[in-house]
C-alpha cells in the first residue's frame, strides 16, 4: 500500500519546527523603531483620516496599511510592541492560508505550504515591522490559495473573498496593484465569454484607476524615473532574490523539482498550478521591466513570491510516487528553521538603528542631540524628534540636524552635548570618528541588539 501523505510523527515533526518559526516572529518585536519605520508612524501621527490619506499619496504608496494603522495607533498608542502587533496579525494569519485550498491541496501539501512559509526569513523579519510588507503577505497568500480553489471547484463564498482580497491587495502596495493585474490578467485569458473578458477589463482599468490617479496627484508622477538607492542589473537582482528565497530555499525547491523529475510515476505539471503561478510569473517580470527605468524591485517587494514559492515546492514533493515526506526532506526544513534562526538574530535582516535609545539617553542628561548625516543627504527633520517630542513628549529637547560638512570645528558652538548619525551607514563605520574634533568624545553603548551598524552616539560634554 502507498503512503500518500506524512506520517503521525513527520507531522508531529513539521508542526514543531513551524511553532518555532512561529515564535520568531516575537524576538525583536520591542526593539526601536528604525528609519522606514519612522516613517510610517509620522505618516499616520494626523489629525484626521484625510490628512493621512494626504501625506500617503505624497510617499507614493495606497493607502490601505496606513489606513489601518491609524485606526490601530488611535486604539492602542504608539509603543513598538502596540503598533508592530498589527503587523504580527498579518503576518499570523497568512500561514494558515494554505487551507482555503480545501479540495484543491491534499492534507500534505497544506502542511508543507504552511510549513514553508513559517520559516521563510522575509516573513519573520516583516511581521515585526511597522510597515505594510506582512499585509501584502497575507493578501497575496489569500489571493493565491484561494484561486487554486476556484480553479477545482466552484464555491460563491470563495470568490467573493477572493475578490475582496484581490481589491485590498491592489490598495496595499504598488507591487501588490501589479500582482492584482496579473490575476486580472490571467483570468482574462482563461475566460472564453466576451461578456466576462470585457467585465475583468473593466474591472482592472477601475481597479487601477483608483489607485494611481491620486498618486499622481500625490506627486508619484514627477517623482518617477528618479534617483533611487540601488541600481538595477543582474547583480543587484539575484542579490534580491538570494535573500526571497534564502540559500537553504533554493536548495529545497531544487530537491523537490529533480524528486519530482526523476519520479516515473509522477503526476504531469497541473494546468491549473500554472494558472495560479501565472500572476506571479507575470508580475515579476513587469517588475523587472519597470526597474529599468525606476529601480524599486527589492527583496521586500518581492515577498508575495514567497506563498507561491511554497505552493510550487509542496506540489513537487507530493506529486510523485510514493507520495511520502522523505528524511531528507525533513532534514531541509530543520536546516531552513536554523536558517532563518540565525538570519533573525545576526544584523543581516533587521536594520540596527536605535532612536530610542537616543532619545532617553538625551532626556536622561537633559542635553540635545545633534543628528550628523553624509554630505548629500536629504535630512527627514521630523523623524529625528518623533521619539524625543511625541512618544516622550519632551519638546524642549528636539534634536537638531545638519550634514557632515555643516559640523563646526568647535562642538561647543552648537547647542548639543550629545552627537548621533542620522543615516544609515555601513557595518562597523563610525561616521563622527572621520573628524577631529569628536576624537575626544565618549561612545554611549546603545540598547539592544547592540551591534554598532547604523546607529552610534557620541557624549561630547564635560
Amino acid at each position: 500500500m502507498i503512503n500518500r501523505g506524512a506520517t503521525s510523527r513527520q507531522v508531529a515533526l513539521l508542526v514543531a519546527i513551524s511553532v518555532v518559526g512561529i515564535l520568531l516572529r516575537f524576538a525583536f518585536i520591542d526593539r526601536s523603531y528604525w528609519f522606514d519605520e519612522l516613517a510610517t508612524l509620522v505618516s499616520v501621527d494626523a489629525p484626521d483620516w484625510t490628512t493621512v490619506l494626504h501625506v500617503t499619496s505624497e510617499d507614493n504608496q495606497p493607502p490601505l496599511y496606513n489606513s489601518a494603522v491609524f485606526a490601530w495607533i488611535h486604539a492602542f498608542g504608539f509603543s513598538e510592541i502596540a503598533v508592530r502587533s498589527l503587523s504580527i496579525l498579518y503576518g499570523l494569519a497568512a500561514l494558515f492560508t494554505p487551507w482555503l485550498a480545501h479540495r484543491s491541496l491534499s492534507r500534505t501539501e497544506k502542511l508543507l505550504s504552511f510549513t514553508i512559509l513559517c520559516l521563510m526569513p522575509l516573513p519573520v523579519r516583516y511581521a515585526q515591522e511597522a510597515r505594510n510588507y506582512s499585509l501584502l503577505f497575507l493578501l497575496s497568500s489569500t489571493c493565491l490559495f484561494c484561486y487554486c480553489e476556484m480553479l477545482a471547484a466552484k464555491s460563491r463564498r470563495l470568490q467573493v473573498l477572493f475578490h475582496i482580497s484581490l481589491i485590498l491587495l491592489a490598495f496595499s502596495h504598488l507591487f501588490g496593484l501589479l500582482l492584482a493585474m496579473s490575476f486580472l490578467a490571467v483570468m482574462f485569458w482563461r475566460q472564453q465569454r466576451r461578456a466576462l473578458r470585457l467585465g475583468l477589463a473593466l474591472y482592472a482599468i477601475a481597479l487601477s484607476a483608483l489607485i494611481i490617479i491620486p498618486l499622481l496627484r500625490g506627486g508619484s508622477g514627477e517623482l518617477a524615473g528618479g534617483h533611487f538607492w540601488i541600481t538595477f542589473s543582474a547583480k543587484s537582482l539575484s542579490e534580491q532574490l538570494l535573500v526571497v528565497f534564502t540559500p537553504l530555499g533554493i536548495v529545497l525547491l531544487s530537491y523537490a523539482a529533480i524528486l519530482w523529475r526523476r519520479s516515473s510515476g509522477r503526476t504531469p505539471f497541473d494546468p491549473a498550478l500554472t494558472a495560479a503561478l501565472m500572476p506571479f510569473v507575470l508580475m515579476f517580470a513587469g517588475a523587472a521591466l519597470i526597474s529599468f527605468n525606476t529601480p524599486i524591485l527589492t527583496d521586500r517587494n518581492l515577498i508575495e513570491l514567497i506563498p507561491a514559492y511554497a505552493l510550487l515546492t509542496a506540489w513537487l514533493l507530493q506529486h510523485r510516487t510514493p507520495r511520502t515526506v522523505t528524511a531528507t526532506t525533513l532534514l531541509l526544513m530543520c536546516l531552513l528553521l536554523l536558517q532563518t534562526v540565525l538570519w533573525s538574530y545576526s544584523p543581516f535582516l533587521f536594520i540596527q538603528q536605535d532612536f530610542r535609545s537616543i532619545a532617553k539617553y538625551s532626556i536622561a542628561t537633559d542635553s540635545k542631540v545633534c543628528y550628523v548625516a553624509p554630505n548629500g543627504t536629504r535630512l527627514p527633520h521630523h523623524l529625528f524628534a518623533f521619539y524625543v517630542t511625541r512618544i516622550f513628549n519632551r519638546p524642549d529637547l528636539k534634536p537638531q540636524d545638519m550634514v557632515l560638512a555643516d559640523v563646526p570645528p568647535d562642538l561647543k558652538s552648537r547647542d548639543c552635548r550629545l552627537w548621533a548619525v542620522g543615516s544609515l551607514s555601513k557595518r562597523g563605520e563610525s561616521l563622527l570618528h572621520t573628524l577631529p574634533q569628536f576624537s575626544r568624545c565618549a561612545d554611549v553603548p546603545l540598547g539592544r541588539p547592540g551591534v554598532r551598524m547604523a546607529s552610534e552616539l557620541l557624549d561630547c560634554g564635560p
